[in-house]
């Protein structure tokens, strides 16, 4: 292949099912599923929007499974049924393991099994349907009418551009280069949360015995008080809070329109540093601007407040990431510090013991949910000035790492994805010295 300039290629048009069998999976009984097993389940919850394997999405599976059920590392798997617009025909590769000795794959998903891999690799099958494109096409049809499942039949007859292996193979290599780095980036970011996380753990273990807090509420605040040393205290988290706000919802809610201002909800709250994009509504700026409460500033903390899932989502935000302005729903509270810093704030309540309180909590209410009693009742440990001020030393700068390398992968993802369709359709040059006949 030459260097193709402003030039359009024309690549062959082929039928998948001429290059792919596409398989479903075990069907399993929840009996099998366990805490924990050398046997993954990859379902439909291990598939991100758009393409991708979500980290930590496997099931633990003890039961029976026949050989045709197994995934090898590098198979490519597609989501099978509709279970939120954007999910079906997903793609993702297996990955490799050092904690599962083997992969199977469920019946709500299928997996891709090549005829003639010297013809159609699969990773190019993979990139193919990360362009959404091909996977509406898939899952919608030309008519964009709504489905609940794809068939092995349906995938086998969609028709896709196939270059020649060389092409694919290169077409494969450029996109991996932003793969790679936005998986660096995100490798870095969880080590170095996963770091502050064991400095604050260790500053607080110094003085207390924080896992023997077993049963962490007000009724045995007066207990934990005792156990405090020296000028160390333990409080209710209300009286070092100048802010605990939630957000509100427009008439008619958020819609999908970027053109207004980002109104946050936690089916965008992913974690540290993570942010789901496709999640987003969006507000009138109008409506922003008349907002009294509810927008978000730098650093501050975001807790889910509502439904089971309360305190069960939590993050920290800071500036620019993910947007320049943004606010947050109903269903959410902005937490600010008064004399502890955010990242001090955020640790504390990130903790599994405090958001398993937060969820007892959240239960007792007849509408289950976190309300703003609920949470400045919360007991926190407050160090001495020093030690707080010494962890807001080392801490905050790491956290502005996490956050900018967050903000480098949502760019390199963007740039990716804006390629990508490209090279699929053959419109963009690729040069030569890329192409290894």
């Amino acid at each position: 292949m030459k260097f193709l300039g402003n030039f359009q290629v024309a690549y062959k048009q082929v039928r998948l099912g001429d290059y792919f069998k596409f398989e479903k999976g075990l069907g399993y009984k929840g009996e099998f599923l366990a805490e924990e097993s050398e046997v993954a389940l990859i379902g439909m919850d291990s598939h991100e929007e758009g393409g991708g394997y979500k980290e930590n999405s496997e099931k633990f599976y003890t039961g029976p499974f026949k050989p045709e059920n197994v995934a090898e590392v590098g198979d490519v798997i597609f989501a099978g049924t509709e279970q939120g617009f954007g999910l079906l025909a997903s793609p993702l590769i297996v990955p490799e393991s050092d904690e599962f000795t083997t992969y199977l794959f469920s019946g709500d998903v299928l997996k891709a099994t090549p005829l003639k891999p010297d013809e159609f690799s699969l990773e190019y099958l993979y990139n193919l349907y990360r362009v959404d494109k091909h996977r509406t096409k898939a899952a919608y049809g030309d008519s964009g009418t709504t489905v609940r499942r794809i068939s092995d039949e349906n995938m086998g007859e969609q028709v896709v551009p196939l270059p020649d292996l060389p092409t694919q193979q290169a077409i494969n290599e450029i996109i991996s280069l932003f793969d790679l780095q936005i998986a660096n980036n995100r490798k870095l970011s969880k080590n170095l949360e996963e770091l502050i996380r064991s400095i604050f753990l260790s500053v607080i273990s110094s003085r207390i015995d924080i896992e023997n807090f077993s049963d962490i509420h007000m009724g045995n605040l007066p207990t934990m008080i005792e156990k405090i040393p020296g000028n160390w205290q333990i409080e209710l988290l209300g009286k070092h809070l100048s802010a605990l706000q939630s957000g509100k919802r427009p008439k008619g809610g958020g819609s999908s329109d970027p053109n207004g201002i980002p109104s946050i909800g936690a089916e965008s709250i992913t974690g540290l540093g993570e942010f789901n994009y496709s999640k987003t509504k969006y507000v009138p700026k109008e409506y922003f601007d008349r907002m009294r409460s509810g927008i978000v500033k730098n650093l501050d903390v975001l807790l889910y407040k509502d439904g089971a899932g309360a305190g069960n989502f939590i993050t920290l935000f800071g500036h620019n990431f993910p947007f320049e302005k943004c606010c947050i729903n109903e269903h959410v509270f902005i937490l600010r510090g008064s004399d502890i810093s955010q990242t001090y704030l955020y640790f504390w309540m990130e903790q599994r013991k405090i958001r398993d309180l937060m969820v007892v909590l959240a239960q007792k209410s007849a509408q289950p949910g976190l309300n703003k009693a609920n949470v400045s009742d919360i007991p926190i440990v407050i160090p001495d000035e020093k030690t707080l001020k010494d962890f807001e030393v080392v801490s905050e700068p790491i956290i502005s790492m996490i956050l900018q390398k967050s903000l480098d992968s949502k760019r390199l993802a963007d740039t990716r994805d804006a390629i990508l369709p490209c090279l699929i359709a053959g419109d963009l040059a690729i040069p030569e010295l890329m192409v290894v006949s």
